[in-house]
């Protein structure tokens, strides 16, 4: 795809790093606030329905948090991919 859109000398670099959080309620509780307030459902819901939509995916999120518990908060690997090129020379 870069070739074909005229670039050259093509890499890509993963970086990872481990992510901590102290607080994993509080992070699980933001997400799902983003996650509700940017849905097309969300965004037609009354704050009652919003706050019980969130509730509910904070809830339902606390298994899934068991398996990243790391002390008293949770850590997980985040990692990305870095796409470098340079326009081919003509």
């Amino acid at each position: 795809m870069l070739v074909a859109g005229g670039f050259e000398g093509m890499r890509v670099t993963t970086l990872e790093r481990a992510i901590t959080f102290a607080d994993p309620r509080s992070l699980v509780w933001m997400n799902a606030l983003a996650l509700v307030g940017m849905s097309g459902p969300g965004s037609v819901m009354d704050e009652d329905e919003r706050a019980r939509a969130v509730a509910a995916i904070a809830d339902e999120s606390a298994a899934v948090l068991r398996g990243y518990a790391a002390g008293a908060g949770i850590a997980f690997r985040l990692a990305t991919n870095i796409a470098t090129a340079r326009v081919a020379a003509t």
